[in-house]
């Protein structure tokens, strides 16, 4: 994977957990955090769920973040309850912290 490329997915990422995190998780927050247009936000992750999967993955990832897994699991409930469910399923072995 290019630099840049793997830099703005980071970016991304980053800006994705602080808004999911925070309740918000639209598309023009996360831009707005990342300081990039909304479509790059749509040529490195196919969808919204894409996106709060590698949020999910960064912020489990990461001990300092754990306190936003549980808003970030509410955010996206919204999104895709069952998905979700089998996603959070399959973490529970792993990260007592969060789930």
């Amino acid at each position: 994977m290019g630099a840049i490329r793997e830099m703005n997915e980071q970016k991304i990422v980053k800006a994705a957990v602080e808004s999911f995190g925070e309740g918000n998780g639209t598309l023009r927050d996360i831009a707005k955090r990342c300081s990039l247009p909304k479509a790059n936000i749509h040529y490195y992750f196919k969808d919204l769920n894409t996106l709060y999967y590698r949020a999910l993955d960064y912020a489990l990832a990461n001990p300092s973040l754990h306190g936003k897994c549980m808003r970030i699991i509410h955010h996206a409930k919204k999104l895709d309850p069952i998905a979700v469910q089998a996603e959070m399923d399959s973490y529970k072995p792993w990260c007592r912290v969060c789930l």
